[in-house]
This record gives C-alpha cells, sequence and structure tokens, in this order.
C-alpha cells in the first residue's frame, strides 16, 4: 500500500485504525521515526489530517502474446518470481499461473510461467489506484488512467522500493 503523507511518498501497512508508514530515505523522516535494518517507519493514525491519499498501485498492459490469449497483463516488477526486469530500457514482467507454453517462458514454480517483454511492444499502459483515503477522506473508490508509454516508466520507478 502507498501513503502520501506531509507531501512525501511512503510504503504504509494498514494497523487497524493505525498505519504504518515506511520509507528507505532519511530525509523523508519528518518528526519522530523509528529505523531498522536499513528503512524508517512512525505508526500514524489513520484520521490524520497529514495523511492525504492511501492506496495501492497497479502497473498494467496491454500486450497480444503469441501463446496465451490474456491481451491485458499485470506487471510483476519481478518482485515474486525473481526475475530482474529493466524499466529505464522499458523491460517489465509478466506471469501466468499455469505451466510455460513455450520456450519464450520462465518456468519459476510448478503452475507458474513469467515473461520478459518490452514495453515498446505493449498498444496500451494502465495505472490503476484502489483508494481507501483521498483527499484526506475516507473511501473505496478505484481510479484508471491511460497514459502514455514515458508516464508508465517514469510513475514505475517513482514507487520502487529504494525511492519510497
Amino acid at each position: 500500500m502507498i501513503a502520501e503523507y506531509q507531501g512525501n511518498i511512503y510504503f504504509a501497512s494498514d494497523h487497524d485504525d493505525y498505519i504504518a508508514l515506511v520509507t528507505h530515505d532519511p530525509s523523508k523522516c519528518i518528526g519522530w521515526y523509528e529505523s531498522e535494518h536499513d528503512y524508517f517507519y512512525k505508526y500514524i493514525p489513520l484520521n490524520d489530517p497529514e495523511l492525504k491519499n492511501l492506496y495501492e498501485i497497479h502497473f498494467w498492459v496491454r500486450y497480444h502474446d503469441n501463446v496465451e490469449k490474456n491481451e491485458l497483463w499485470l506487471v510483476d516488477e519481478g518482485r515474486y518470481v525473481g526475475i530482474v526486469p529493466n524499466i529505464e530500457e522499458g523491460k517489465v514482467v509478466i506471469d501466468v499461473e499455469h505451466d510455460s507454453k513455450d520456450e519464450t517462458w520462465e518456468q519459476y514454480d510448478k503452475y507458474a510461467a513469467s515473461k520478459i517483454i518490452n514495453l515498446k511492444d505493449c498498444e496500451e499502459f494502465i495505472i490503476e489506484k484502489i483508494f481507501y483515503k483521498k483527499n484526506g477522506s475516507k473511501f473505496n473508490t478505484v481510479e484508471k488512467s491511460k497514459v502514455n508509454l514515458e508516464t508508465f516508466k517514469n510513475t514505475m520507478i517513482t514507487y520502487r522500493n529504494e525511492n519510497l
């Protein structure tokens, strides 16, 4: 989950009526933060007026594969499968929840395979945000935005672990 708090973007995890803000960037440590390993964290109430937005973010591409029928793919960014994408060069990872059907897919689990694709081969780029709090008010809503390739890449870079 992502939190926008006091003008910064943080990882967030929900703890009932509190949110844990997490960052790797010491310059984002506004006020009092705890330190652990290579990150900092702070608990704030969910109703804190400085907590403007709380959401999940997902990146989708429209891509036509030679063997898979799916056209809309959730970009996995290599977080789960161990394959390292290179977003700066326009390379991202997509997955299927079954065995690979040809050599262009890499089997990484008994019933799961992934593939690195080039964003230049995609027809559409969508950024999805699932809001739990927006503009300071609690509510659940989903926003999907179609964006161009550069906006897609730059947004993915912004939300990387090391940039939060």
